[in-house]
Parts: structure tokens; sequence; C-alpha cells
């Protein structure tokens, strides 16, 4: 593993601004510019969450976005680092014209695309001939799990380094995306004569011998979705499940859909976390079971087991004809 010594040294980039026509009017000098980052005890951004894996070692490749603006202008500069590096104490040294600059910085873990770490800005009065330090505290810039999601309901994975999204049934390349957020509520069924409301089928009758080629993994619950729903050929009422996702609209957003199998064993391992899930019965997923006797019939769900007064949830199997709740999520 490659070893950069950076704690307590100083990362040292020499901008030479050469402002053509302007010169002639600016009497002021350079000044040298230390921005240091702080955050936690050890000078880190923040304190790391616990799947940041290890308290000393980011073990991420990160960027430093830095944008400076004063008397001439703007200077923007990226610095980039490995998973092997040690970010602590970490210095950047610019050299300016005296005035007043304005300092923002934006973190970014980087691998497949830019998950927004933390944030941090200040004002700083440079003279000339001196050397002007800042300490900038960078401030968290993302969700956890647990906090309230851009759609109102609850964060239940991060992924730092980014999953893959595939957005319908002809995608087979997908976006990045590092979050999924489950809805505050269950899908309401109007025609559901049950005292609930909230019950539907995977399928409409008769479709539910037909095989559906969903996937399982983190990131197929929406392509899944929209292959159920094309699949289903149904006129009076294709795809219950799927289309009660698609269809769930809260805190402004319509990206909702029906999770795939590994989807919703995330949200069961961080159930507590999430706080208020905890469904009244046994929940829909939108990945199809394997071929059993034969039979297409089956799909994963999150079955809800009540026994001797005690309530437990595990990833089960059922058949696609029978009525459970639906619980949409989304992913950004």
């Amino acid at each position: 593993m490659k070893k950069i010594a950076i704690i307590g040294a100083f990362i040292f980039l020499t901008i030479c601004l050469t402002i053509i026509g302007c010169l002639s009017d600016w009497k002021g000098g350079e000044g040298t510019l230390t921005i240091t980052l702080g955050g936690d005890s050890n000078g880190r951004a923040v304190d790391w969450p616990p799947y940041f894996d290890d308290p000393v070692k980011f073990r991420y490749p990160m960027t430093y976005i830095i944008t400076i603006d004063g008397p001439v202008g703007t200077i923007e500069e990226k610095f980039s680092f490995s998973e092997d590096d040690l970010l602590e104490n970490v210095k950047f040294t610019f050299f300016v014209i005296a005035g007043r600059w304005n300092v923002n910085i934006k973190a970014y873990v980087t691998d497949k695309g830019k998950f927004l770490y933390s944030t941090g800005d200040s004002n700083v009065s440079i003279k000339a001939g001196q050397i002007n330090s800042v300490g900038i505290k960078m401030n968290k810039a993302y969700y956890d799990i647990g906090d309230t999601g851009p759609g109102g309901g609850k964060i239940f994975h991060v992924n730092p380094r980014g999953f893959t999204l595939y957005l319908d049934k002809n995608d087979n390349v997908g976006i990045i995306a590092y979050y999924l957020e489950v809805a505050p509520e269950d899908c309401i069924n109007p025609t559901d004569p049950s005292p609930s409301h909230k019950n539907f089928t995977w399928v409409s009758f008769g479709e539910a011998d037909k095989y559906y080629p969903t996937l399982n993994a983190i990131g197929t619950g929406r392509k899944n979705t929209d292959l159920i729903i094309s699949y289903d050929n149904d006129l009076s009422d294709p795809a219950p499940a799927a289309n009660a996702c698609r269809n769930y609209r809260n805190g402004g957003k319509d990206d909702w859909f029906l999770p795939s199998i590994e989807e919703i064993a995330e949200l069961l391992i961080n159930k507590q976390k999430v706080g208020f899930y905890n469904p009244e019965n046994s929940c829909w997923s939108s990945s199809q079971y394997p071929i059993i006797n034969d039979s297409n019939e089956y799909v994963y769900c999150l079955y809800r087991e009540d026994t001797n007064g005690s309530t437990t949830y595990k990833i089960g199997v059922t058949n696609k004809s029978v009525t459970l709740f639906v619980r949409p999520i989304r992913a950004f």
C-alpha cells in the first residue's frame, strides 16, 4: 500500500496571477494565504460515520475543490488524494494579491462519482508581504442513515463510493446514486376491502404464472418496477404493487419505486435507525423468485411473523396472487 505522509505537512501550491491590463493600477503586492482544514480533534473534515470503515484513515479517494474570490476575480483549484493518503492537519497554500478574499471548500468522496462529504467557507483579508492564515471548519454535507431525506422519508442506505441505479427496463448502463430513501407510509389501495386499505397483489389475476426477469441487487428496484408494469397485460388493474409505487407522491418527489429484495434487506438491517418502519403486514419486493416446480408464481417479500406476542421481520417468499402491503423507496 502506497504511503503518503502528509500529517502535519504543508501542501504548497503557487498560483501566479498575471492580470494583463490591471497590474498597472494595482499597488498592493502579494501575500501568502494558508488554509487549514478543521473539524474534529484530528483536523479531519468531520467525525467519520460508521460506514467510513476506519476512524484513522479515510480509505476512500478524496477531492477538495477550493474556490477563492477576491480583488482580481476567481481562482479554483482541485486537490485529489488516494484512499491511502492520511487526511489529517491538511493545509493548502496560495500566493495571492492583497485584499479581501472569500474562501469556499467542497470535499468529495471520489470513486465512481462525486459524493459531497463536507463544505466550509470563510473570509480573509490578505496583507502584502505577510503569511495570512485562515482555519476553515468543514461541516457535514451528506445524509446519514436515519436522516430525513429530500422526499420526506428516511435514509436507510448510504454508499459514498456510489452504486449503479438503473432507471427503466431498457437501461443497462445506469447512473450513479448514493442513497436509498424509504417512504414514511405504506401505499393506500382504495379498492382494498380490508380495514387497512393497504393490500395489493403483485400482479393482476391471470398474470401470476408469467416469468418476470427482474433483478435482486441494490440499484435494480426502479428497473424492476418498470419491467413489471410493462409485462402485466391486464388492462383493468395491471401490476397493482408496482403501479402503486410509481403513482406514489411525497415531498414533491415522483420517482418512487417498488424495492428489490436486496434493497428491502438493507432496509431490514437498518430498521432501528429508520425508526418508523414497522409494517402491519408483510411487504412486497420487486424481485421474482427462481422457478419452483416449473412454477413462476413466487416473489421475494419482507415477511412479518407474529409469535407469542413478539413480532419479527425476515426475508421470505410468497405467491404473486396473495395480498401484501407496499412500501415505496427512491434512490438519488
